[in-house]
């Protein structure tokens, strides 16, 4: 089966945990991936050292690793310096996301999920 064209396309995937659905993205040829998850999430350090043992063919793909808190309504702000914002998300994937519904409300808000 022919792979799909990816030329361009940007891939956020929220609550990212180990990272295995955006680096299953990124070794599949998307060109910008962004793995997201919670600072204390990020902080063990569990998705970098993924990302670091499963190499991406240099030049394919760029994959980063980015602290991301629902629950700041302004994550996605112009003053945020977050680098999503104000860019065009193509594929927004979520496995296993929220185990709160406090969650919920703030991942479908505004602020995080802007859907057109």
């Amino acid at each position: 089966m022919p792979r799909k064209s990816f030329a361009g396309k940007l891939w956020v995937d929220l609550g990212t945990g180990c990272g295995i659905v955006g680096l299953a993205a990124a070794h599949s040829g998307v060109p910008n991936v962004y793995l997201t998850d919670t600072p204390s999430v990020i902080q063990q350090g569990y998705i970098a050292r993924n990302v670091y043992n499963n190499p991406i063919e240099e030049g394919s793909s760029s994959v980063s690793v980015l602290e991301l808190d629902w629950f700041k309504i302004d994550a996605l702000s112009e003053d945020s310096g977050l680098p999503l914002f104000g860019q065009t998300v193509d594929t927004v994937t979520g496995a296993d996301i929220t185990y709160s519904r406090d969650a919920i409300a703030p991942l479908v808000s505004d602020g995080v999920l802007r859907i057109r």
